[in-house]
C-alpha cells in the first residue's frame, strides 16, 4: 500500500470510536471531573469527546489537558491520543517531534493507535522524512497490537484492525472484525458494517440505511453520518433523499462528524439542496475544518485567496498544512513569497516539499538548503534543477 493511502486509512482512524473502556463515570463531563492520574480511563473517555465534540462541545485544549494528564500516568492510549494532538497543532504548538516521541512511547507500550499513526506520519512526509522502511514497521506493529487487543476484551480496537485488513485485500476477516467488535457494544462498527456490506451488495439498501438510522438515534454521529450520505448520495439502491439526508448530516456534524460538516457546508454553497447560504457554508466549513478535516482547512483558505483575504488564507492554510495537506503548504509558500514573508515561505516550503510537491523543493534548491526528503530522491530533484538552469542545483549533480 502507498502512502497516499496510508495517509487516508490515518483520516479514518483518527476519528475515535465512541465506545471505550468502562470507566466509573457516566458522560464526558462527569469524566473530566473524574479524570486523575489513578483514573486515566475517565482522562481518555472525557479527552476523546472534546477532541471530536461527540456530546459536548468541542474543546480542543481541554481534550489535550486530559489526555496530556492519562498519558503521564502511563496509559498508552492517553499517550496516542496526545500524539494527535502534537501531530496536527490541536489545542497547542503543532510540534511533530514530540508526536513521534509520544507515539514511540505509546507504540512501546502496546497502543496499535499509536504504532499506526506515527506508520501514517512516515508515509506521507508528516513533519519528518518519508521513511518507507519505518511505515512498514510500524504498520507491522499496529497490526499486531490491535489484533492482540481485539483478540483479548478491548474488542474496539476490532475496527479500525478491520479496516487495515480490508486495505490489505482481506475483506471477509474484516468482517468478521467489525461483527465481533459491534457485538461487544462498538456501534460504529455496527454502522460500518452495514455500509460495507451495501457497498459489496450482501446487505439490503434497507436493511443497511435501517441499521445506520437506528444507531443515529442511539446518538451515534457515524450512524448519522452513514444515513445521511445514503440518502444524499442515493447510491446502492437507497432511494434518494437529500433534504432528509442533509439533516442527518447536519446532526452528525454536531456529534463530531467531520465529513457531515463538510458535507451540510456543501450543500449551503451550492443552493440546490437548501436555499444557498453562504454565510453558513463557511461555518460548516470551519467545523469541519476545527474536527481535523484538512481538506476543508484548504478550501476556506482557497476561499481566502479568491477574496484576496491574505490573512484567511494563510491562517486556514497554515492548519491544512499542519494537518499534512501538501497543496495547503504550497499555498501558503506561495502567498507567502507573494508578500515578501520570505523566511515563513520557506518553512511552508519545506512541508510541502517533505509532502512531495516538488515545486516548492525548487524553492529550496534555489536557496541552496537542505531538501527534505528520503536520499534517493534528492539526486532527480537536484538534476532537474540544474536542467533548469538553478545553479545551486548543479554544483550537486555527479559529473
Amino acid at each position: 500500500m502507498q502512502a497516499v493511502a496510508a495517509a487516508g486509512s490515518l483520516v479514518m482512524i483518527l476519528v475515535m470510536s465512541a465506545t471505550v473502556r468502562a470507566a466509573p463515570c457516566a458522560d464526558p463531563v462527569a469524566c473530566a471531573r473524574a479524570c486523575s492520574a489513578r483514573d486515566a480511563a475517565a482522562c481518555i473517555k472525557a479527552a476523546e469527546a472534546y477532541f471530536d465534540g461527540n456530546h459536548v462541545p468541542l474543546d480542543a485544549t481541554r481534550s489535550l489537558a486530559l489526555a496530556k494528564t492519562a498519558c503521564d500516568a502511563g496509559d498508552p492510549e492517553g499517550c496516542s491520543l496526545l500524539g494527535c494532538h502534537y501531530q496536527d497543532g490541536v489545542g497547542g504548538a503543532w510540534q511533530p517531534a514530540l508526536a513521534v516521541a509520544t507515539y514511540e512511547k505509546a507504540c512501546r507500550d502496546g497502543s496499535g493507535l499509536g504504532c499506526f499513526n506515527l506508520a501514517g506520519m512516515y508515509a506521507g512526509g508528516h513533519g519528518v522524512v518519508v521513511d518507507d522502511d519505518k511505515y512498514r514497521a510500524y504498520r507491522k506493529l499496529a497490526r499486531q497490537r490491535w489484533q492482540a487487543a481485539c483478540d483479548g476484551t478491548a474488542t474496539r480496537w476490532c475496527t479500525p484492525l478491520a479496516g487495515m485488513v480490508d486495505d490489505d485485500g482481506e475483506p471477509e476477516v474484516a468482517m468478521k472484525l467489525l461483527a465481533r467488535a459491534c457485538d461487544h457494544g462498538d456501534r460504529n462498527a455496527c454502522v460500518e458494517s452495514v455500509r460495507r456490506g451495501l457497498m459489496k451488495g450482501t446487505v439490503k439498501p434497507d436493511a443497511a440505511l435501517g441499521e445506520a438510522s437506528r444507531q443515529c438515534q442511539a446518538g451515534n454521529g457515524h450512524g448519522c453520518g452513514v444515513a445521511g450520505a445514503m440518502l444524499v448520495v442515493g447510491e446502492h439502491g437507497v432511494a434518494r433523499d437529500a433534504r432528509r439526508g442533509f439533516e442527518l448530516e447536519k446532526r452528525a456534524c454536531t456529534l463530531g462528524e467531520k465529513f457531515s460538516c463538510a458535507g451540510a457546508g456543501s450543500a449551503y454553497a451550492a443552493g440546490e439542496v437548501v436555499a444557498r447560504d453562504d454565510k453558513l457554508a463557511r461555518r460548516y466549513f470551519e467545523m469541519a475544518c476545527d474536527r481535523r478535516l484538512a481538506r476543508a482547512c484548504l478550501a476556506i483558505a482557497q476561499d481566502g485567496v479568491s477574496q484576496h483575504d491574505t490573512k484567511r488564507a494563510v491562517e486556514f492554510g497554515r492548519r491544512a498544512c499542519q494537518m499534512n495537506n501538501g497543496e495547503a503548504c504550497e499555498l501558503v509558500a506561495t502567498t507567502q513569497l507573494a508578500a515578501g514573508n520570505d523566511a515563513d515561505a520557506i518553512r511552508w516550503a519545506t512541508e510541502a516539499c517533505r509532502m512531495g510537491r516538488s515545486t516548492n523543493c525548487g524553492v529550496l534548491i534555489e536557496r541552496d538548503l537542505e531538501l527534505p526528503v528520503p536520499p534517493h530522491i534528492k539526486p532527480q530533484l537536484y538534476s532537474e534543477g540544474c536542467k533548469g538552469g538553478v545553479q545551486a542545483a548543479c554544483k550537486h549533480v555527479a559529473k
